[in-house]
């Protein structure tokens, strides 16, 4: 399991978007920062194998309890 530091940038907007605009598909996720739906989709593929997302189903993914911590982390880190 990869640590917050060693996420990749797109995982970082991921999670953040998951935080503040809860669950999701891969298209509207990738419109919104900026990456390819098919990058969103590794993206988040990573991402539950580090259970940090889950995919509820009809490729609708959100944040894990360890995942909301993380993202609320980042979230801090861009606001500071």
């Amino acid at each position: 399991m990869r640590g917050i530091d060693d996420l990749s940038q797109l995982d970082r907007d991921i999670l953040v978007w998951l935080l503040l605009d809860g669950a999701s598909a891969p298209k509207p996720i990738g419109e919104e920062v900026d990456a390819h739906r098919n990058s969103v989709s590794r993206s988040l593929s990573s991402l539950a194998d580090d259970r940090l997302v889950v995919d509820k189903g009809s490729g609708v993914w959100t944040l894990t309890c360890e995942g909301f911590s993380a993202a609320r982390l980042i979230y801090r880190e861009r606001r500071d």
